[in-house]
């Protein structure tokens, strides 16, 4: 009998754990039992197996970031993600479908819990995306949260089995202090999910948070002053550039 990937071992703990609905529970778990024994050790082999699994895990972050957040906003989401040459990853509209998202998947992430992270994080900007972040101003809240809510389920459920960290986490320090990823997260770290959720609720979406004194009224207790601030801002997605650090830039780009 093949051995599962401890991968897939751990998706199925996550989707016992946390996914409520019966019948998408029994659908996510016959999509592991069936595929699961078939996939590569690397997600950007294109096979059917690892295609399903790639969905697979899409499917179960994101009905948990709607779990913890609310229901996504009336979109088409495409099935699977999909890896792109890209050095970042995105949710970006299709070129022949532009009213369709997708996750797109830097190939530079060639391990299933690499994969699992980018995911994690694209899953929340899937919840409300916006097909053209360099002409459209995104709210600080938005990165922060989908940060938070990687490096939360990557550690409840990958570091689980490999006792390690995400490799290519922002809140590594690499960028230092001032990378607006980390700072993101850390201004919005200590926000319970339910102040997240409210506040998700009375803007209509992370992105569109920029009232740092309504974001105050609502997270009174887990904010300061300067934290609300921070993540009513505009998100710089420049700064990589700028930077003499040579981290890349995160354009949005149709797929």
């Amino acid at each position: 009998m093949a051995t599962l990937h401890p991968y897939v071992v751990a998706l199925e703990k996550f989707v016992r754990a946390t996914v409520a609905d019966a019948g998408d529970q029994e659908s996510l778990l016959g999509d592991l039992a069936q595929y699961g024994t078939a996939i590569t050790n690397d997600p950007r082999d294109a096979t059917k197996a690892n295609c399903e699994l790639l969905r697979a895990t899409l499917d179960t972050l994101f009905i948990q970031a709607q779990t913890l957040y609310g229901e996504g906003t009336a979109i088409k989401r495409h099935a699977r993600p999909i890896y792109v040459d890209h050095p970042r990853s995105k949710v970006a509209p299709l070129v022949d479908s532009p009213d369709v998202f997708a996750v797109a998947v830097s190939r530079l992430f060639g391990s299933w819990e690499a994969a699992f992270y980018e995911i994690a994080h694209e899953s929340i900007h899937l919840l409300g995306p916006v097909a053209i972040i360099e002409s459209t101003p995104i709210a600080t809240l938005d990165e922060g949260v989908a940060v938070r809510y990687a490096e939360t389920m990557y550690r409840e459920h990958i570091t689980a089995y490999t006792d390690q960290p995400p490799t290519h986490s922002p809140l590594k320090g690499l960028y230092g202090i001032d990378e607006p990823y980390f700072r993101s997260y850390q201004a919005v770290k200590d926000v319970t999910d339910a102040t997240l959720h409210a506040l998700r609720q009375s803007f209509g979406g992370f992105s569109v948070a920029f009232d740092p004194i309504r974001i105050l009224e609502i997270a009174c207790e887990e904010l300061s002053v300067d934290q609300a601030e921070v993540l009513a801002a505009p998100f710089d997605y420049h700064y990589c550039r700028r930077s003499t650090l040579g981290c890349g830039s995160k354009q949005a780009m149709q797929l």
